[in-house]
């Protein structure tokens, strides 16, 4: 459910750029390409986002979702090209 949300309301998924139906799919497809590929980048770079507070505690810090989604949208442009 949280996933679906997070697609929904910061991903704007139910947003197209055309009224055809090939237009729709290319969005959706290209939407939820950007969306898997930012999630998994975002999973490896937390797995290393770990701050020692003391010899046994760990901070483990948190990338923000809706900042990662924007700036791989830009970044995917310019790597597609």
């Amino acid at each position: 459910e949280t996933e679906f949300d997070r697609l929904k309301n910061i991903h704007e998924i139910e947003n197209f750029s055309g009224r055809k139906e090939i237009c729709i799919k290319q969005d959706f497809y290209a939407k939820i390409l950007t969306y898997n590929m930012t999630m998994a980048l975002k999973q490896d770079g937390e797995r290393y986002m770990t701050r020692k507070i003391s010899k046994n505690n760990k901070r483990r810090y948190q990338i923000n979702t809706s900042t990662a989604l924007g700036l791989f949208k830009d970044i995917l442009i310019q790597l597609l090209r």
